[in-house]
């Protein structure tokens, strides 16, 4: 199990396994290093190792960083494709189904037409108007899944960029460190 202060700032955060056993080896590789030679530092040495260890922590959080975008952009492109699909399958669905609508409404119109050539009945007309009717709710309905999922996508983009602002947040440390460090660069 990794023991490292980033688990603990991010008790989530999903690591692949392959990913958790690199940094799992790093760490023990790291730590045997840092025990074998814990006897043998002089003052001077401990400050150059200090800043190795800062080097290779730094390291890791850039890892981690980047390990954590790409699963966000995985999982949007994965979102991205289900919804994809799922508006394709449903806009096939409803010309389908309102191809066999007129295609029946034709016949039937033809057929009835055809055999009594009289003035509509009132079946007819009963038959016409619940036809529409029923085409009208049909649209609406499109409509309202079509706006409903465009409030879904806007709501998931979202909750992503808070996401990763709070994830840049959780920083401010290594940004402060940055800009002394860019201070006293001049």
């Amino acid at each position: 199990m990794l023991h490292h202060p980033l688990t603990d700032e991010f008790p989530l955060l999903y690591l692949s396994p392959s990913t958790a056993r690199v940094l799992h080896k790093k760490q023990s590789q790291h730590t045997k290093l840092l025990q074998s030679q814990a006897k043998s530092l002089l003052p001077s040495s401990v400050s150059r190792k200090m800043a190795e260890v800062q080097r290779k922590h730094e390291g890791l959080q850039r890892l981690l960083r980047k390990d954590l975008r790409h699963a966000v952009h995985m999982q949007r492109q994965k979102l991205e494709r289900e919804h994809d699909r799922g508006l394709r399958e449903m806009v096939h669905a409803k010309r389908m189904a309102n191809a066999r609508a007129k295609r029946y409404f034709r016949e039937y119109e033809l057929g009835l037409k055809g055999k009594l050539n009289i003035p509509r009945t009132s079946e007819e007309q009963t038959f016409i108007k619940k036809f529409e009717e029923n085409m009208k709710v049909i649209q609406e309905n499109t409509r309202a899944r079509v706006q409903a999922i465009k409030e879904r996508q806007a709501d998931l983009e979202q909750k992503v960029c808070h996401h990763l602002d709070s994830v840049e947040n959780l920083y401010p440390l290594t940004a402060a460190t940055e800009g002394v460090a860019l201070v006293y660069s001049w």
